[in-house]
């Protein structure tokens, strides 16, 4: 998969690992 910009590869890769980051302290609280 191509990204046009830097800047919307960046932005979609922090918001991945915000979710991921999310997703585990949903676990770690379980």
């Amino acid at each position: 998969m191509k990204y046009r910009t830097t800047r919307q590869y960046k932005n979609s890769h922090q918001k991945l690992k915000i979710r991921i980051k999310y997703a585990i302290d949903v676990i770690s609280a379980s």
